[in-house]
């Protein structure tokens, strides 16, 4: 995929994983997606499949690439965004056991919603599977979704 895509929440997709700010170390929170259904520059990403990189399609004012990373690859670390590196291990993900999000250097964790809370701004981390609804995401090509969904469809977002 290279077009922008939106990071859903499955139990809930009013909300999608996101920036509190577009800046390298900033913090990937659970974020509100806009009532378009198109999200914003907090986000929208671009899947590099090939390379297995989450990349945040807008940049900071510097014009710098971020990309979604972990400080540390363990349970209970939270995911953050850090400039784009095409050699850190950190930056790669696996996307295609659905519903998971899983660090490519660990397979038995996955991207999860901070005890299920759906709130703008809870924190989105690194978590051991354990099946519960909190690690379930969808990913929605930004135009495919605004096309194919109708304006009584987008109630969700209301």
């Amino acid at each position: 995929m290279t077009d922008a895509s939106l990071i859903m929440y499955d139990a809930n997709h009013r909300f999608g994983i996101g920036v509190t700010k577009v800046n390298a170390n900033s913090s990937v929170v659970l974020h509100e997606l806009s009532t378009s259904g198109e999200g914003d520059d907090f986000t929208r990403w671009i899947l590099q499949e090939k390379t297995g990189h989450l990349v945040l399609k807008a940049k900071t004012p510097d014009h710098i690439t971020l990309a979604l990373d972990v400080r540390e690859v363990k349970g209970r670390t939270q995911l953050c965004v850090k400039e784009y590196d095409q050699d850190s291990s950190t930056q790669k993900w696996i996307w295609s056991r659905k519903p998971l999000i899983v660090p490519s250097t660990e397979d038995t964790l996955c991207v999860d919603n901070y005890e299920q809370t759906q709130v703008d701004g809870n924190k989105i981390w690194l978590f051991p599977k354990n099946g519960t609804p909190a690690q379930n995401w969808k990913i929605v090509r930004v135009a495919a979704f605004a096309d194919a969904t109708s304006a009584r469809d987008r109630t969700v977002f209301r």
